[in-house]
């Protein structure tokens, strides 16, 4: 699992909401999680609407980030959304000319081909995301630490597919002494989910909706929505 952790996160980061009040790392009030996207035409962010629009519930006054995992979060507040759709919870957010993902640790998701073929049942589904619950601010910035997922898609539909423990038979695993155990899932909401196909990962889907225990049921829109200049398909039957 650690393996494939590893090669996920170089495009994965955390989405984090602050507060006006306090745009600081103790000041967090909404977290998510994101990926850095390149189909060709130009740079963003792909993650859940409900992500991207959350600082929308602070009033706007608030500040959105993103993070490669620890320090001060990169003020993304003036980065423009490219397209949302509320019914597919996604979103994308235009990365400027001026970000260099080195800056923050972390690379853009370039694929071979695009767009992916769908998720199907039996394929292997992995994601990585930043749970709040493993959040936390010390004297380093804000630490966000990941937690990877593992499981088979049980069903695919015209809008998205699923990952159902359905024979009970998940295993959670504690790689860093000292956390908090699976729980929560909050702030995993937007992280891309990646199929394997002959020993390639590929980006196939995005998390927007999770559970609360580790028998959690996890919903992925499907990522051919994605255009490669950002907007979404609406000609795409969902």
């Amino acid at each position: 699992m650690l393996d494939i952790a590893q090669a996920l996160l170089p495009n994965v980061v955390a989405v984090q909401v602050l507060s006006a009040a306090n745009p600081t790392p103790t000041g967090v009030v909404a977290g998510g999680t994101g990926c850095l996207v390149n189909l060709g035409e130009r740079p963003f962010v792909l993650t859940a609407r409900h992500v991207a629009v959350a600082w929308d519930r602070q009033g706007r006054d608030g500040q959105l980030g993103i993070l490669g995992g620890m320090g001060t979060p990169l003020d993304i507040t003036a980065w423009q959304i490219i397209d949302e759709d509320e019914a597919l919870d996604l979103a994308t957010i235009a990365s400027p000319r001026s970000f260099d993902a080195r800056d923050i640790g972390k690379t853009f998701y370039r694929p071979e081909s695009w767009p992916p073929v769908r998720a199907r049942r039996g394929e292997v589904a992995a994601f990585v995301g930043y749970p709040g619950l493993h959040r936390q601010p010390s004297a380093r910035g804000l630490e966000n630490r990941v937690a990877p997922f593992i499981d088979f898609v049980s069903s695919s539909s015209g809008r998205h597919f699923l990952m159902v423990d359905e024979e009970e038979e998940r295993v959670v695993a504690t790689f860093l002494q000292g956390l908090a155990p699976f729980g929560p899932t909050g702030g995993v909401s937007g992280a891309p989910v990646f199929i394997n196909r002959d020993g390639r990962m590929v980006l196939a889907g995005v998390i927007y909706e999770g559970g609360e225990t580790e028998r959690a049921t996890f919903f992925a829109a499907h990522a051919d929505f994605v255009l490669p200049d950002g907007t979404f398909d609406r000609n795409l039957p969902r």
